[in-house]
Formats: C-alpha cells, structure tokens, sequence
C-alpha cells in the first residue's frame, strides 16, 4: 500500500518560494516611486521653512501697524495676524509643487503678496519746538548680546544698568543732545567717553530757583573729535566722534554700542563735577521735578510707558524716554546689518504707547493728524 503523504511544513513551503523565481518589477519600481516623493517633500519643507524665515516677521510687523492704524486701537492690532500667519505658511509650503500634485523635478515660484514689499510708512515729522536732539543718525535698537541686555535698569552684576546700550556699527557717527558744554576723555571700563551739559528746558525745571542742568554721558566710543579733560562749547547735533568698542566693551562677545547715560542735577556746577558711577545712587529734587513734568507733558498724554514702570533711578531718567519725547526727530528702528542683527532688539520689546509707534517715536503722532 502507498504511504499517504505528509503535509509540507512552514520551512518547507518557504524554501520552494525562494528557489521559485518572482517578479519583482513592480515592487522596484513602487519603492523608487515612493523615495522620489520623499525626496521632493523633503525639498518643499525646506524650502517653506525658508519662506517662512525671510517673510513673515516683516510682514507680520507691517500688518501689525496697518491693522493698528485701520482700527485705531493698539489692543486689537493683533487680529488679522493668525490668519496672516496661517496664509504665509502655506504660501511657503506650496511655493514648490511637485510634492502637491505639481509635475516631478519642476516648481512654480509664489508670486509676492502685492504691495507689502514695497509699502513705505510716510516720513515722521521732524519737531520744531523740541529742545533736543537724537544721538545717533540710526536707531538699530536695544543691545541684547551674550554678555547681556543694554536696555535701562536691566539687570548687572553691580545691581542695575545706569543707562541704555544703542547698537550700532563701529564708526557711526555720534551727535550732542543739546546746546551746552562737552568734555571727552579715557577711562578702562569706559574707554573713550563724552560728557554733555547743558540747561534742563524751562518747562522741565522748577521756576524761581536754581536752573537745573542735563548730564549726559556716552562711553566706548572708538574715537572723540573733542579735546580731552577741556570743557569746550558745543551745539546741538554737533559730531561729537564715533561709536565703538572700547573700555570694558572690547569682548568678543559685547557688540558695538553707544552707552548713554542721563542725570540732572540741580545747577551747572554739579553737573559739571557729575562723575557717573553706578556706586553713586543719590538723588536730587530737579530730578524729581524733571520726571515728574515728563510724565504729564510727554508719557501721559502719550500713554507713553516703559513697560517695567521705571523712569527713574535715583538722579538718572530713562535717556531713552527723554530723547523720545525732546529730540527734535527720532531715527525709525531699523534692525541691524548682519552680523549685528542678532543683536537688534526693537524698542517696542520695552515700552508701549498708546498714540504713537514706540519705534518711530512721538513724531509718528505728528505724521497721523
């Protein structure tokens, strides 16, 4: 009798399929396809991320500012930003359409969104009556670096920063506040440095006493075009010499600034003998009164404000509340050149105001009416 045959086992069964010979064009052919795909969706990520990094901050601020001027109230300047920034994304991500349905190696560019490149904000009005005057002809912002924050009262190893750190190349020229008198010299921390007087304006001093007098002091300048440790008159937008890196702003990781510092004392003698140390955290009753007139004549009117609420440290006022509402005109912020971009923070990081654009200054109130 025939033996019945046994049923093939597991083992079996896959050893005849692998001496079988298979087809396997298609399964080749659908892998390639799928790494094709791959590759191009990689591609079109890319290069949304890149679309996204170049476009939407500057897009997302000028909306911001049209959306503040059409609605007229700061607190809802931040509605049509979401879907800004939704649009942006997927303009980015389809900016390349062989991952979407687009023919394979070939991409179609997005055209740009009309009118946001090349809209200009109309020239700020420059202040006849204004006392003062800016210090530099740029404003590149706030000096946020490694070796720390510049903006007023931020905080240091010896407590507090006495003034505000302007970015700014090495070379950019640097101007006088005000009318008055100008002493230059040479110190380790400060490098070359600047010391400004002049008379507080009528307005910001107390009548029938002593005139009270502005101290105005810039360090680590590269240069001074004024003789050293000799008081000399100067004038209002005098070139005073140049921004730089010296003193104890000489790291390589402490970018070029103008430090800038503002004290008023209560007559030209003591602003003359005003020495600027941070140990020295005195105050005096024309600083007071000065804070107090730029409160009501400037930042109330304004709803101009820091937005840590302090103006004032002792004798020493925000230099950057004071030029802002007395300087004549105020540069529009503008971020850095590389490589200090990085290092450019817009002052509306600090300060807000209620009537105007913080980083155009009080002059943008001028420009709207």
């Amino acid at each position: 009798m025939r033996p019945l045959a046994l049923a093939p086992t597991l083992r079996q069964v896959r050893a005849r399929a692998l001496r079988r010979p298979a087809n396997t064009d298609w399964f080749e052919s659908a892998r390639e396809l799928d790494e094709t795909y791959a590759r191009q969706f990689l591609s079109n990520l890319r290069a949304g991320a890149d679309h996204l990094r170049r476009v939407v901050p500057g897009q997302l601020r000028l909306w911001k500012w049209r959306a503040g001027r059409a609605l007229g109230q700061p607190s809802l300047a931040w509605l049509p930003v979401g879907s800004l920034v939704l649009f942006t994304a997927a303009c980015g991500l389809v900016s390349q359409d062989g991952g979407l349905g687009g023919p394979l190696g070939k991409s179609a560019s997005l055209p740009p969104l009309p009118g946001l490149s090349k809209t200009r904000l109309p020239e700020p009005k420059k202040r006849a009556d204004a006392p003062w005057s800016y210090v530099l002809p740029v404003d590149h912002g706030v000096r946020v670096d490694e070796s720390g924050k510049g903006h007023f009262r931020a905080p240091r190893f010896h407590g507090e920063h006495n003034g505000i750190d302007l970015l700014a190349p090495v070379g950019t020229p640097v101007f006088s506040a005000c009318d008055g008198q100008v002493m230059s010299g040479v110190s380790r921390s400060f490098g070359h440095w600047l010391h400004v007087i002049c008379p507080v304006p009528t307005s910001y001093r107390k009548s029938g006493g002593p005139t009270s007098w502005a101290s105005f002091f810039y360090a680590h300048l590269a240069e001074a075009d004024i003789e050293p440790l000799l008081w000399q008159d100067v004038t209002r937008g005098q070139r005073l010499g140049s921004v730089g890196k010296t003193g104890n702003a000489d790291g390589a990781n402490v970018q070029p600034h103008l430090h800038l510092e503002l004290i008023v004392q209560q007559n030209q003698r003591a602003a003359m003998d005003e020495h600027h140390l941070g140990s020295d955290q005195s105050s005096v009753g024309a600083a007071e009164f000065f804070a107090a007139t730029l409160e009501k004549e400037c930042l109330d009117p304004f709803g101009f404000r820091p937005k840590s609420q302090l103006l004032r440290r002792a004798r020493r006022l925000d230099p950057f509340v004071a030029l802002s509402c007395l300087s004549d005109h105020k540069p529009d912020f503008r971020r850095a050149p590389a490589p200090l971009d990085l290092a450019s923070e817009a002052w509306d990081r600090y300060y807000v105001a209620e009537a105007f654009n913080v980083n155009r200054g009080p002059e943008d109130y001028n420009s709207r009416r």
